[in-house]
């Protein structure tokens, strides 16, 4: 596919909106998802092939605004929803694949779900040491999300994202996204980074916030930890 093109596998459950028909509602789909950046004509042939992957339950591939895209899911994502995010950057092949789908047909919540990130093209050759996202030569990143209505048998879903990402993560190096992880775990940190990243990354927190007033977050800490211990 061309650079323009970035697409997005969604393993999720059919939820009730207006353009799926009302029996596929709450049952396990797959969805395919795409955004062009460009002429929408050339768009529409470069999202073409997709067409043929298989009989879609609705195709609503289309030109839209930029924000009606980013804003389409809204109304599922509802305040007061418990979530949690982990992931693993994967290499794509049969035994991957199957682990991903075994996991999907295991999702404890009609609102849990499996992102698929597409990656590679222009994202790929800025080169690794540029910036301090430096995981460009993977070819997948799968988003694990658990949610739930209300904080009822959260833990148990959370459990579910933590067995799912482990059984994965076997298909990769390891490794994690910063953004797609809901813990702030020193090892979530270390596996978001190689380490001559994050020694860069150590190097700005020593200059910057050398006290670690900044740390309720995927915390990068400065050389003197003493600063965890901040009130």
């Amino acid at each position: 596919m061309p650079d323009e093109l970035t697409t997005l596998v969604n393993l999720t459950t059919a939820p009730p909106v207006p353009f799926l028909p009302p029996e596929v509602h709450g049952t396990r789909v797959v969805v395919l998802a795409g955004m062009y950046a460009g002429d929408p004509a050339t768009g529409e042939a470069a999202v073409g092939p997709l067409r043929t992957l298989g009989t879609p339950i609705a195709d609503v591939m289309g030109p839209v605004p930029y924000t009606g895209m980013q804003s389409m899911l809204d109304p599922l994502w509802a305040a007061g929803a418990h979530n949690y995010f982990t992931s693993a950057f994967i290499e794509p092949s049969d035994e991957a694949l199957d682990a991903v789908l075994r996991r999907h047909l295991t999702t404890p919540t009609p609102f849990s779900e499996l992102h698929l990130h597409q990656l590679g093209g222009a994202f790929a050759r800025v080169p690794a040491a540029a910036s301090a996202f430096s995981q460009r030569d993977a070819s997948v990143l799968c988003n694990v999300v658990a949610r739930s209505a209300d904080a009822a048998g959260f833990e148990t879903h959370v459990a579910w994202a933590r067995e799912t990402r482990a059984e994965i993560a076997r298909h990769g190096r390891g490794t994690v996204y910063v953004n797609f992880t809901g813990e702030a775990a020193e090892d979530k940190v270390r596996a978001a980074y190689p380490d001559e990243v994050r020694e860069r990354l150590v190097r700005v927190k020593d200059r910057y916030d050398p006290t670690n007033m900044f740390r309720l977050n995927q915390n990068i800490r400065p050389s003197n930890a003493a600063g965890d211990r901040l009130p």
